[in-house]
């Protein structure tokens, strides 16, 4: 809630727009004539606490707590997987107004489920290692490659 008079209820963003990726494409959309015009095209770069793709769990698998919180759960996973679709979508109607190259390069942490760090505003010494650690992996070095390789066209 906001102090004002009277008070405002507010949200996080990350509920609507979780990877900031409507707005990217809304500002590309907005100056699509410069970009074809001025430039050999867009690259996107996505940072990602965790790969796109998941694990399907087994519902019945568990405690009865797990259980029994498991609808309130799935809702919330749901959320970030319908991000991803909504994303995944956004990205192949652009082709539909733009008419320019468009490189999408992910950056992500392989994270263990019972080992996942925080993504806050806070990180200790352990979740700062962790994501440092992570540029090694054999995906990032990948993406790397693919971003040199795309800011060298």
């Amino acid at each position: 809630m906001l102090p004002t008079s009277p008070p405002i209820e507010i949200m996080d963003a990350g509920l609507r727009d979780n990877y900031g990726l409507k707005t990217s494409i809304k500002f590309i959309n907005n100056f699509k004539n410069w970009i074809e015009n001025n430039t050999g095209g867009v690259v996107i770069v996505q940072i990602r606490d965790k790969q796109k793709y998941f694990e399907v769990e087994n519902p019945n698998s568990g405690s009865i707590v797990y259980k029994l919180a498991s609808p309130f759960t799935n809702i919330y996973n749901n959320i970030l997987k319908i991000h991803d679709y909504n994303n995944d979508n956004l990205l192949s109607s652009m082709s539909d107004w733009y008419n320019g190259k468009v490189d999408v390069v992910t950056f992500y942490m392989d994270q263990l489920k019972d080992d996942e760090i925080s993504m806050s505003w806070h990180l200790t010494p352990k979740d700062k290692i962790k994501i440092y650690n992570s540029l090694s992996s054999e995906d990032n070095i990948k993406s790397i490659d693919k971003l040199m390789e795309l800011l060298n066209e």
